[in-house]
C-alpha cells in the first residue's frame, strides 16, 4: 500500500500536466487563427489600396493616352495616304489596347481581393505596354 501510494500522487500529477498542457495548446491555437484572420484582413485592405492608387494614377495616364490619339487621329486627317494609312494602322493597334486596358481596369475594380492582385499586376502591364506603344506612335510620326 505504502509503494502505491506514490504511484498514485504520480498519475494524478501526470494526469494535471496533460489537462494544463492541452489547454495551453487549445490557447495557442486560438491565438494562431486570430493572428491569421488578422493578417488576412491586412492583406485584403493593402491590396485594396493598392489597387484604389493605381486606378488614380492610371486614369491620370489614360487621359494622357487618349490626348496622344486624338493627336495621331488629327495628324492622320492631314497626312498623305501612304502615311494615313500607317497612322490608322497604329491607331487601330492602339485602340485596341486601350480598350483591352479598359476591360482590365473594369473586372479589377469589382474583384475579390483573392483575384485584385493578380488582376492587378496585369493592368499595370498593360498601361505600361500602351503608354510606350502611344509614344513609339507619337514619335514616330511627328
Amino acid at each position: 500500500m505504502k509503494k502505491l501510494i506514490p504511484v498514485l500522487a504520480l498519475a494524478s500529477l501526470l494526469a494535471a500536466c496533460g489537462k494544463e498542457s492541452e489547454a495551453k495548446m487549445k490557447s495557442a491555437a486560438s491565438e494562431v487563427k486570430t493572428k491569421t484572420a488578422e493578417g488576412v484582413e491586412q492583406a485584403k485592405a493593402a491590396i485594396s489600396k493598392a489597387v484604389a492608387e493605381f486606378e488614380k494614377t492610371s486614369d491620370e495616364s489614360l487621359s494622357k493616352i487618349d490626348t496622344q490619339i486624338a493627336e495621331l487621329r488629327a495628324k492622320s486627317k492631314n497626312a498623305s495616304e501612304s502615311v494615313r494609312a500607317e497612322i490608322d494602322e497604329s491607331l487601330a493597334g492602339l485602340e485596341k489596347e486601350r480598350k483591352a486596358l479598359g476591360e482590365k481596369l473594369t473586372e479589377l475594380k469589382t474583384a475579390a481581393p483573392e483575384k485584385a492582385k493578380e488582376l492587378l499586376e496585369k493592368a499595370k502591364a498593360s498601361l505600361a505596354s500602351l503608354q510606350k506603344s502611344a509614344q513609339d506612335a507619337i514619335q514616330r510620326y511627328q
